[in-house]
């Protein structure tokens, strides 16, 4: 599939005859289960707008990842099949050349080689990078999209062994020394929790999260959650699991319920995609692509807004000067957050 971008996966779920309702983001209600299964609803918070610095980089940017050796960000820009590198807020490192149609969709840093992986879903295929050097190139991937360290990887004495990417169209998660793992109907994002050892797979058209053993990649549980499932990340703040479905919705799960476990969840946004934690501030920014929003949460506790230009379809913490960068998928831009 060519273009990870959420114009061209729209594109593509309504070939599937996938009906994705659209509405408005008035209020966020806030679902914590409990004996009397009580709902209470906040009102948004106030938008900041204006506030983000913005970075030029390639067509259609993604999911950024971070190198906290060098203190760069990396941009996957899908449509230009290159990564734009960054220093400091908006300083150009340089620029890497993937190849015409190889769509990067997601980069991630392997701290045992300090490497950045790149997943390229339209060739198939993972680079692994060095600064602005292509080192090596794994092939044989099914569509990845999503890519994690797992440092628990059952192949520990191969530094391939410890980065696990998420094959989409094979419904499979696969580490790049080649252990392979069934999971949901169309997995997109991947996230690795510590407080269970678990690697946490959202599938997107299966409406479930695959909760796997980060040391076996052995299926622990699978859960349903919301609908359309897509990006997911833990809360360091919290020790739970944020899962955004595009659908509106966000589940919180796992922490002290237990891997896979429900604690409650969030809903009223407007096409959420991807959420990450905010280190900084221990705070948790859930990017809507819908509203051009970024809203920020202390646990379920609504915070801020960002208001950007353009649908966020990429989120990355920057630990060397405490920011959030917000990917715009259609202005060729990022946004820096604080």
């Amino acid at each position: 599939m060519h273009g990870w971008g959420r114009s061209g996966r729209v594109k593509w779920a309504s070939i599937l005859g996938i009906a994705i309702a659209v509405s408005a983001l008035v209020t966020l209600a806030i679902v914590i289960p409990s004996a009397s299964a009580a709902n209470r609803t906040l009102s948004a918070p106030v938008d900041i707008t204006g506030a983000a610095k913005t970075c030029a980089v390639g067509d259609d940017p993604s999911w950024s990842g971070f190198d906290p050796v060098n203190h760069y960000v990396y941009v996957p820009n899908t449509e230009s099949g290159s990564i734009t590198v960054l220093s400091g807020t908006c300083t150009l490192v340089g620029t890497i050349d993937l190849g015409e149609f190889s769509d990067p969709f997601q980069v991630a840093f392997d701290p045992r080689s300090d490497y950045m992986d790149v997943t390229l879903g339209g060739s198939n295929a993972v680079d692994i990078i060095y600064g602005l050097t292509i080192e090596q190139t794994v092939t044989g991937f099914d569509n990845p999209s999503g890519i994690v360290f797992d440092p628990s990887c059952a192949v520990s004495a191969e530094f391939l062994g410890c980065m696990v990417v998420v094959n989409s169209d094979s419904d499979t998660v696969e580490s790049l020394s080649g252990v392979v793992a069934n999971v949901g109907n169309y997995p997109i994002g991947i996230d690795f929790d510590p407080l269970e050892d678990m690697l946490y797979v959202a599938n997107d058209f299966g409406d479930s999260v695959t909760v796997l053993d980060a040391a076996s990649l052995d299926v622990d549980t699978t859960v349903d959650v919301c609908t359309q499932p897509y990006g997911v990340a833990f809360d360091q703040a919290t020790s739970e699991d944020y899962v955004v479905c595009y659908s509106g919705t966000v589940d919180v799960l796992g922490g002290f319920n237990g891997p896979g476990g429900i604690a409650g969840g969030i809903t009223g946004f407007d096409e959420p995609e991807v959420v990450v934690f905010d280190q900084s501030n221990l705070y948790m920014y859930i990017a809507n692509f819908g509203d051009n929003k970024v809203y920020v949460f202390d646990g379920f506790t609504p915070v801020k807004t960002d208001t950007v230009k353009t649908g966020v379809e990429g989120l990355v913490y920057d630990a060397a000067n405490g920011k959030v960068y917000a990917s715009g998928t259609t202005s060729s831009e990022v946004y820096v957050l604080s």
